[in-house]
């Protein structure tokens, strides 16, 4: 009692939109010709035996609902097993000197039994009691918080709990839950996004990434972050040890961020929710706010990073002054350390997006996602360009897909086909992806590098490029399908523009092109957990004409 179960039990199901139920709600006790209070002064055995038949009332076919139990419930086991066969068991708890504040302070007199008691009497009920309440799923901890942020701690808890996350291992190594995810909790939005923890030191690091090792999923990494699939949710684990940024405590992570509505964080240990002291006025007035400045590239702010994360925090609403925005593009635009992310003008979106550099592992994610679209089997599919023969080298990925004998495939088929390629890459996995279609593949790289010869060798032919808004800087005969641009041009000529870009390259510039590769080959293998790095994929995928 006195920890909060019916406010916060209210505004939970005021969050949720579900409907709430109490135990101790005077109606249920009334319905059965009992007044509760009369009935716990006068008869408790009774009192435990109507509460009982009270709970069963309310679990009755109830879905989508927050159910505060009176304290007394768990003193028996009937009560206890009926709660675990029927949903979430949340254990609200505080300490003797918040819950005598409480009790004090009500006029509910199931807790003028406690009214008066001393810190030492509180605390040895509450030692008495506490054991009894430990079957619960997850407990919460509500001394000195508002409502709002145990509701948030309990939406929190629910997310990693629903997807098997043991959050006893995140208390007992301090982690910090930081960025993003905290943001969306106070803006009342899904936590669709990663869940960023940072870690006080690199032992803390190390037991939680051997635990996300062993229990989850995998996905990809840096020099700076882990990243494992948990179920429905995204974690990673952000460490670097060779940089200054990024570790520590809450204060000295939080000093490198960039923008005030980032400094939202969590603390697993002391379940403290610690931001910074504009924090809430800058995310009701959609304001974006320097968390310093200026903004240091050593820092991962390079303007690269920052004009990514402005377009995303656009998306949430947030706005931010001009000539701050200026500034930021202004800046030198460098390679940071974190995601190696690039500007890149999109002519599908036809917009300016910040992609990360692809490595292997952000490559097969995406393979494993796209593998089983509806279209796929209609065509033949082929990595070419940069990503196989010179991946240290390349920004983005280069995908032909050509026609596939004994298939019908529509351009409406191709048309989605090129899209969900796009928006998998960079929606989900962050990379940019250029896909183009020709009919019949032809590889510059598989010819002598003479122009006289390749150009005897050139095929006229359907060739295909996918953009928002018609190209109209093509060179040749093409219609517009869709987002589609349909060519009849050069194999080597691409959209009819002379001199051909790709025959000087290969030619003048005696570029390094490997020849392309069946995306149906380099799926079958990694299907079979094969260990991701770059040089095993170069020695079974590369290889070159000799020209």
């Amino acid at each position: 009692m006195g920890v909060g179960k019916t406010t916060i039990g209210k505004a939970l199901a005021e969050k949720f939109n579900y409907a709430f139920y109490d135990t101790d709600d005077e109606q249920h006790w009334d319905r059965l010709g009992f007044s509760r209070d009369e009935l716990f002064s006068n008869d408790r055995e009774k009192f435990h035996e109507v509460e009982s038949g009270i709970l069963k009332f309310i679990l009755r076919d109830k879905k989508n609902s927050v159910i505060s139990t009176g304290g007394s419930i768990v003193l028996r086991e009937e009560n206890i097993d009926l709660m675990k066969s029927s949903g979430t068991i949340i254990f609200l708890n505080a300490d003797a000197k918040n819950i005598i504040n409480r009790i004090n302070n009500s006029d509910d007199i199931k807790k003028s039994v406690m009214k008066g008691s001393s810190l030492e009497d509180t605390e040895n009920f509450m030692n008495e009691r506490g054991p009894k309440y430990r079957f619960a799923n997850l407990e919460i901890d509500t001394s000195d918080k508002s409502i709002k942020e145990v509701c948030y701690n309990i939406e929190l808890y629910l997310d990693l709990y629903k997807n098997n996350v043991d959050i006893g291992v995140l208390k007992e190594n301090n982690v910090y839950l930081m960025g993003g995810s905290i943001l969306r909790l106070f803006m009342d939005l899904p936590l669709d996004t990663d869940l960023d923890f940072y870690f006080v030191d690199y032992e803390s690091y190390k037991n939680v990434d051997d635990y996300f090792r062993k229990n989850f999923k995998f996905q990809n990494k840096s020099d700076s972050w882990r990243n494992y699939k948990c179920n429905d949710l995204v974690v990673q684990l952000i460490w670097n040890k060779d940089a200054e940024w990024g570790k520590g405590s809450y204060d000295d992570v939080v000093a490198t961020f960039d923008f005030t509505i980032t400094t939202g964080g969590f603390g697993f240990k002391d379940e403290i929710f610690r931001y910074s002291k504009t924090y809430f006025d800058d995310i009701e007035n959609k304001r974006l706010i320097p968390n310093y400045w200026p903004f240091e590239d050593s820092n991962n702010h390079t303007s690269v990073e920052l004009l990514y994360r402005i377009e995303k925090f656009k998306k949430l609403g947030f706005k931010i002054e001009s000539n701050l925005l200026d500034k930021i593009r202004n800046k030198s635009k460098v390679t940071n350390e974190l995601n190696q992310r690039i500007i890149r003008d999109s002519w599908l979106r036809d917009k300016t997006v910040y992609p990360i550099v692809p490595n292997i592992d952000v490559f097969v994610n995406w393979l494993m996602d796209i593998k089983d679209h509806p279209n796929l089997e209609k065509f033949n599919v082929y990595l070419w360009g940069g990503f196989i023969s010179r991946p240290h080298e390349t920004k983005d990925i280069d995908v032909l897909i050509t026609k596939r004998n004994g298939q019908y495939a529509t351009l409406k088929e191709l048309e989605e086909l090129m899209v969900d390629m796009f928006d998998s890459a960079y929606d989900t996995h962050g990379f940019f992806i250029d896909t183009c279609y020709m009919r019949i593949p032809q590889w510059i790289g598989d010819y002598p590098r003479n122009k006289e010869f390749l150009k005897s060798v050139e095929r006229k032919q359907l060739f295909i490029t996918i953009t928002k808004n018609e190209d109209k800087d093509m060179e040749c005969k093409h219609r517009r399908y869709g987002l589609l641009n349909c060519a009849y041009t050069g194999s080597f000529t691409l959209r009819g523009v002379e001199p051909s870009s790709l025959v000087h390259r290969w030619v003048d510039l005696d570029a390094n092109y490997a020849k392309m590769v069946d995306l149906r080959r380099i799926i079958k293998y990694y299907e079979n957990d094969k260990k991701r790095n770059i040089e095993d994929f170069l020695n079974k995928f590369q290889e070159y004409s000799g020209y």
